[in-house]
């Protein structure tokens, strides 16, 4: 009865009731109440709007729950929930300027935002990012730092992405050169030392059938010495 009667608090708090389902208010009430209580709840000056209220209708038109999606007025929505400091509000600016929505600058003047920052795609996501990253909101920090990440890196690829195949491919050239050398070099020595030990061997075998021919001789010469002893006897 209060939200009927205009109260946008009570159009809050029954646009929660109905989106939550609580206490079956839903079989009662008509499914669109949601959105209807929380324009209602909006219709008052924007200090006393909760940001909630601007980000479910934010998505009211994001979506087009009613067949027609309005992306001027959703942008409008978010951006008066950003104002005050929503990180879901400037994560969803953000999504919606990587989506290639055309967003009027007025928007981006609400949000104190230069030129020089909102005419550059790059600057601008990474600010509001960073935004979404240092709100009070610590459930905010990871998925917006990881959003800023990836928007750093892509911007990191595109200035350099060509210095970075043509790095990449002096690094596999060398690293794949470094290891066929080092292969080459193993396999080389591994035969040079296998030639060695043959070698080695070799000289080995020669040098014991020369001491063998040795001790033959002097078995020879004492048994020609022992038979001429044998002679004279």
């Amino acid at each position: 009865m209060l939200a009927d009667a205009g109260l946008e608090v009570a159009s809050f708090n029954l646009a929660y009731l109905c989106e939550h389902n609580q206490n079956g208010v839903r079989k009662y009430i008509s499914k669109e109440c949601e959105w209807k209580h929380y324009n209602l709840s909006t219709q008052r000056e924007p200090h006393f709007v909760d940001a909630y209220s601007y980000i479910k209708m934010g998505d009211y038109h994001w979506y087009g729950c009613l067949g027609h999606r309005n992306l001027a007025e959703a942008a409008n929505q978010y951006s008066q929930a950003a104002v005050k400091g929503n990180p879901q509000a400037l994560f969803n600016l953000a999504y919606m300027v990587e989506e290639g929505v055309d967003i009027s600058p007025v928007i981006w003047w609400r949000l104190h935002l230069s030129s020089d920052i909102y005419t550059s795609k790059v600057r601008l996501l990474l600010e509001l990012y960073a935004r979404c990253r240092e709100s009070r909101q610590s459930e905010a920090f990871m998925p917006c730092c990881l959003a800023w990440f990836r928007i750093w890196c892509l911007d990191i690829w595109d200035q350099y992405h060509i210095y970075m195949k043509v790095t990449s491919f002096l690094s596999v050239f060398v690293t794949i050169t470094t290891t066929t050398y080092l292969v080459y070099r193993h396999f080389l020595q591994r035969r040079i030392d296998r030639q060695n030990e043959l070698e080695r061997k070799a000289a080995e075998e020669e040098e014991d059938r020369g001491r063998l021919a040795d001790l033959q001789n002097i078995v020879e010469v004492e048994e020609n010495d022992d038979e001429e002893e044998f002679e004279d006897i």
